[in-house]
C-alpha cells in the first residue's frame, strides 16, 4: 500500500478549501480558452464603471475603456441663461438702406463658450446685416474701441413651402472675453413710406 504523507493530505485539503471558497465568493475565473473576451470589471467609484478587458491572445486588439462622463459630471448640459432678454430697433418709414442701428449687451458674470443669437425681423422688405463686435472699454491705443468679430444675415419674413418663418437663431463664439458684446444692426433694403418696423434680439447662453 502506498503511503500518503501528512504534508500531502495537508495540501490536498488547503487546495480543495480555497477553489471552493473562490468559487462561491466569486472571484474572477482564470480563464485559458482563446476565442473569448474576458473582461474584469474595475471599480473605484461607485458612479462609474470602468471596464478593463483581460487579453491573452496576441492576434486580437486589446481595449481598455478608462472611465464613463455623462454630461453632468463634464458640465456639457445647456445653459439657456438670457443674457439680453429683449432689445428692440426701430426703423422709420423711408429709411435709408444701410441704416443702423446698435446694441450694447453687458456681459455677463459668468461667460460660456457658446451663444445664440436670436433676431426677430418682421420686415417682409429687407433682410438685416448684423455685426458682433466685443468692446475694448479700456484704453487701447489710446480709446476706447469696438473689435470687430464677426457679421451674420437675418432674412425679412416670409412663408416658405406654407409656413411663416420671422425669427432666426445664429451661434457666435468669442463673445463676452472679458468685455461686453455690441451689435450693429442694418437694412439691407431701402423702406417705402409704409414699410417701417421694429425688430428685436435676444442673446442667449448656450453651454
Amino acid at each position: 500500500m502506498k503511503k500518503i504523507s501528512l504534508f500531502s493530505i495537508i495540501v490536498s485539503t488547503t487546495f480543495m478549501f480555497c477553489a471552493g471558497f473562490c468559487s462561491a465568493s466569486g472571484t474572477t475565473p482564470v480563464q485559458t480558452d482563446p476565442n473569448r473576451m474576458y473582461v474584469r470589471p474595475v471599480q473605484t467609484d461607485p458612479n462609474r464603471m470602468y471596464v478593463r478587458p483581460v487579453q491573452t491572445d496576441p492576434n486580437r486588439i486589446h481595449v481598455r475603456v478608462d472611465r464613463i462622463e455623462d454630461d453632468i459630471q463634464t458640465h456639457e448640459f445647456l445653459d439657456s441663461n438670457i443674457v439680453d432678454p429683449n432689445s428692440g430697433s426701430i426703423w422709420a418709414n423711408s429709411a435709408l438702406i444701410n441704416t443702423q442701428k446698435t446694441v450694447t449687451v453687458t456681459a455677463p458674470a459668468n461667460v460660456r463658450g457658446l451663444y445664440e443669437l436670436i433676431v426677430y425681423n418682421p420686415s417682409t422688405v429687407t433682410d438685416l446685416t448684423v455685426k458682433i463686435f466685443n468692446v475694448q472699454a479700456s484704453n487701447f491705443a489710446g480709446a476706447s474701441r469696438n473689435s470687430y468679430l464677426t457679421s451674420v444675415s437675418i432674412p425679412k419674413s416670409q412663408t416658405i413651402t406654407g409656413t411663416a418663418i420671422n425669427c432666426y437663431s445664429r451661434l457666435i463664439q468669442g463673445v463676452f472675453n472679458g468685455v461686453n458684446l455690441y451689435l450693429v444692426l442694418s437694412n439691407d433694403t431701402a423702406l417705402g413710406g409704409s414699410d417701417g418696423f421694429t425688430a428685436y434680439s435676444r442673446v442667449r447662453a448656450v453651454k
